[in-house]
């Protein structure tokens, strides 16, 4: 859900809320619904708080997701520059087929991964990208007995578990978070909680007084509504999570990937050909 739209929500909400209140205000009779408006209000701040309480517990849940896909994503792209780098001292056919391959795969996170997830998965282009990887790093030479290569035959597999962590961390996170049954108790908790403000309209009061009865309360509970929406799919909105870890390591791989390489892919991260 976009900023614009979760406003665009919580003052539709708030106009429903104050004409509901000002019609049921017309016909109310004078002293309002309730003989006892302490007592009433008693049971309400019981049934507000019960809502209270459970939108923050999905709310704080919602947030932790959301912060892990921004935690994944950096990690993902720091293994992938490491990976990179890790390349220089490799023979170098392996060298040059790595690197030309980590960068097209740098380029499918961007153009084509994060896309996809809007709707809750991966690409699986990038994914036989990463095939193609491992692939090419199974088929490299042994390594030799010189320190420098043997160290980045065993530091590869280490950032390479820590690239496969990061994407399946943030691809974890590109479904709902929310289950059906929790949005449908955390919707009837809103509509109750803003319906039981209709019932202490009063027709003596002021109209002033009585349409802003329930904007406070109706903005609280969307606003809170539309918060959990936004943290619960954190790539389906361009003011959510963003590659942008990938794109400031993305200039450095491709300034530093040998003259003469050959490119296997295209801007997008496409596969020529």
């Amino acid at each position: 859900m976009s900023a614009w739209l979760g406003i665009l929500v919580v003052v539709a909400v708030n106009a429903v809320a104050v004409t509901v209140m000002l019609y049921v205000r017309a016909n109310a009779p004078d002293g309002g619904y309730y003989n006892d408006t302490q007592q009433a209000g008693w049971v309400y701040s019981v049934a507000g708080t019960s809502f209270a309480v459970l939108l923050a517990f999905v709310f704080l849940l919602t947030f932790q997701s959301f912060d892990r896909a921004r935690t994944d994503s950096s990690a993902e792209a720091q293994a992938t520059s490491s990976l990179f780098r890790t390349a220089v001292f490799l023979p170098t056919a392996t060298r040059d087929d790595l690197q030309g391959q980590l960068l097209c795969y740098a380029r499918g996170v961007i153009a084509l991964d994060w896309p996809a997830m809007a709707h809750g998965h991966g690409s699986p282009i990038v994914e036989n990208r990463l095939r193609s990887i491992e692939t090419t790093f199974a088929a490299a030479p042994a390594s030799r007995d010189d320190g420098k290569t043997s160290a980045a035959y065993s530091a590869w597999f280490d950032e390479m578990q820590q690239r496969q962590d990061g994407r399946q961390g943030r691809l974890d996170q590109a479904g709902s978070f929310v289950p059906t049954l929790v949005w449908l108790f955390l919707f009837a908790g809103g509509v109750l909680v803003i319906a039981f403000v209709w019932l202490f309209a009063d027709h003596s009061e002021r109209v002033f007084a009585q349409a802003a009865l329930p904007v406070g309360v109706a903005t609280i509970v969307t606003a809170g509504l539309v918060l959990v929406a936004f943290f619960d799919k954190p790539y389906a909105s361009s003011a959510a999570v963003t590659p942008s870890s990938m794109e400031r390591v993305l200039p450095m791989m491709v300034r530093e990937l040998p003259a003469g390489v050959t490119e296997p892919c295209d801007a997008r991260g496409l596969p020529r050909g």
